[in-house]
């Protein structure tokens, strides 16, 4: 794999993750217990979109084919996602939705810092002024995940159970060269938070399932949805 196939994969990685878990939250707006609590998602959506954005920008440049970020975005279909697997997954309550979205923040937190240390200013600069943000948007989920433990700790250990296999640093067919070291600051700081919310990672972890391009094909649709019907429209 040439570098700069292995910065591409980077690029869009961090914008399709960003991307999609951008909609997640908007999925979830209208449904938090008080209309702060709704504000704050939304704030850190807008914000993760807007991350999406840079890295899909830079990414459009690299590829270099005529297509910008918003083609990138919105014309691609599922199976040319970067996007972190469990990010796609279906999210059936509340909680599950949450600690998803938890999950998600540990891993970003733990990429940027990574990347800080790149010898591409492209990556470290942008790396290094995504992080403030996504640090605050940590420590909200950590926040989070301790009120949710206290009202119901058996439902999010059950949402544990289920997401914990798809806690990988990189999707299945990547092959980015950072992966373990990603894997091993990722996780030592989420053990750590579950352990404070009184929640273990189960022991027997079973073999991630294959990717199911259809799981977010239905998140894509009403993402993609204006733009497909219009491709060639301006606002």
């Amino acid at each position: 794999m040439t570098e700069t196939t292995s910065v591409l994969d980077t690029l869009l990685q961090l914008g399709d993750s960003a991307l999609i878990a951008s909609q997640r939250l908007c999925e979830r707006f209208g449904q938090a217990p008080t209309l702060a609590q709704d504000q704050q998602w939304l704030s850190i959506g807008l914000e993760l979109l807007e991350q999406s954005r840079q890295w899909l920008e830079y990414a459009a440049e690299l590829l270099n084919d005529g297509r910008n970020a918003d083609q990138l975005a919105f014309l691609r279909d599922a199976r040319q996602f970067h996007n972190l697997v469990m990010l796609e997954q279906p999210q059936d309550n509340p909680l599950q939705a949450g600690l998803c979205h938890w999950l998600y923040d540990g891993w970003h937190q733990a990429r940027l810092i990574t990347l800080q240390g790149s010898p591409l200013p492209l990556l470290a600069i942008t790396a290094r002024r995504a992080l403030p943000q996504v640090r605050g948007h940590w420590e909200h989920s950590n926040q989070w995940l301790l009120d949710a433990s206290t009202q119901d700790r058996p439902g999010l250990q059950q949402a544990l159970d289920q997401l914990w296999p798809l806690c990988r640093g990189v999707p299945p067919d990547s092959h980015d060269r950072d992966e373990k070291g990603i894997d091993r600051s990722w996780r030592m700081p989420l053990k750590a938070a579950l352990a404070r919310a009184g929640l273990t990672p189960p022991r027997r972890v079973p073999a991630a399932p294959s990717r199911d391009h259809a799981h977010l094909q239905a998140v894509l649709q009403p993402l993609q949805g204006v733009a497909r019907t219009a491709p060639h429209h301006r606002w």
